[in-house]
């Protein structure tokens, strides 16, 4: 089923990047420069607004993905499309990133369309190619690959940006929109587990002021991970090593909500969801 968010900030485009000084305006219809979605990762949240005038507005701008609602599964290709549409302007661009709540990247894109899209920082970024900036009709469609990634990491959101301009070689009169997906889940059902790690539980189940995390035996060098809805990696917790009897986890300070533990040890991961409550 297609799923279909309203980009409230997802794909991003720097289309004029204007030089500063005595120079000429240049037009940058090639591609956006990396980093400029507004994502955790890109500079504190860089956006084309360092080149282009105006503040990012919310215009409209559509994604729709076949990824299921149940979530992503690891190392599976979904189809990203994302439509923008400005009045008064004839030339578009975007460019987008998957990235989890402290801006790593997650899982990666790959171009469909090379005529009118390009990759860039190994799947990091996609943005606009010249190619694929005009829309004589005020509105402009890409379409491209995402894989997932190979584990179940976690919440990934797709972050960016759109630019509509009127192509007077200068940054006045653009219009920027930031935008993002949400969170898309892991699918945890196809997740498949080492036999070693089929024991692992959480309680109790909802729980309030602390949680027991216990694999039903020992491990070596171990690492605890909580991670909010919203990708946001809240606690870790490193261990040289794992008893049998487990370990507890103190979550008094969490707001209320859904959280993930990821469960690392001996190249191995397990993932368990649990409530936290006021």
């Amino acid at each position: 089923m297609i799923k279909k968010v309203l980009f409230l900030a997802t794909a991003l485009i720097c289309g004029l990047v204007a030089f500063v000084g005595i120079q000429p305006a240049i037009s940058s219809t090639s591609g956006s420069p990396a980093g400029r979605t507004g994502a955790p990762g890109d500079n504190n949240g860089a956006t084309c607004t360092g080149c282009h005038s105006g503040t990012p507005t919310n215009l409209q701008g559509i994604i729709t993905h076949n990824i299921p609602s149940s979530g992503y599964a690891p190392g599976f290709t979904y189809q990203i499309t994302a439509t923008f549409a400005a009045a008064n302007s004839t030339k578009y661009g975007f460019q987008a990133s998957p990235q989890d709540g402290l801006g790593n990247q997650r899982g990666s894109f790959t171009a469909t369309n090379a005529t009118e899209t390009q990759i860039q920082s190994s799947g990091k970024y996609i943005t606009h190619r010249t190619a694929g900036t005009a829309a004589p009709n005020n509105t402009k469609t890409w379409t491209w690959n995402w894989t997932a990634p190979a584990t179940a990491s976690g919440p990934v959101t797709i972050y960016g940006a759109f630019n509509a301009t009127n192509s007077m070689s200068n940054s006045s009169g653009d219009q920027v929109t930031l935008t993002n997906t949400g969170p898309i889940q892991p699918d945890l059902s196809s997740v498949t587990e080492a036999p070693e790690l089929a024991a692992l539980q959480i309680y109790p189940v909802p729980a309030q002021t602390e949680i027991m995390v216990n694999a039903g035996r020992g491990f070596a060098a171990t690492t605890l991970t909580l991670i909010g809805i919203d990708g946001r990696r809240v606690k870790e917790i490193s261990l040289d090593e794992f008893t049998a009897s487990g370990v507890t986890i103190d979550i008094s300070t969490l707001p209320q909500g859904v959280y993930f533990l990821y469960f690392e040890t001996e190249g191995k991961t397990a993932v368990r969801r649990f409530m936290k409550l006021d």
